[in-house]
């Protein structure tokens, strides 16, 4: 888990923390498509539903119309 983090191919993290580094992949790699992968593991049903609609109303919201290769504008804490 670590290595993956450390690689970025695995985000975790509040809204906001989620946010910054989604920005920033975007930045440095002009991609303007996220696939999230929001269930891992054994993780109840309850809580990947919990994982999609946080990341369906604070993170989503935050990275709309950002233009891959420019800085994304992000939300505030």
């Amino acid at each position: 888990m670590e290595q993956m983090l450390e690689q970025g191919t695995f985000i975790c993290g509040s809204p906001q923390t989620v946010i910054e580094q989604l920005a920033e992949y975007q930045r440095r790699g002009g991609f303007n498509i996220v696939m999230a992968g929001l269930h891992f593991g054994t993780l109840p049903h309850a809580l990947t539903m919990k994982n999609i609609e946080i990341f369906a109303r604070e993170v989503m919201p935050a990275l709309k119309g950002a233009v891959p290769g420019e800085v994304p504008r992000v939300a505030a804490e």
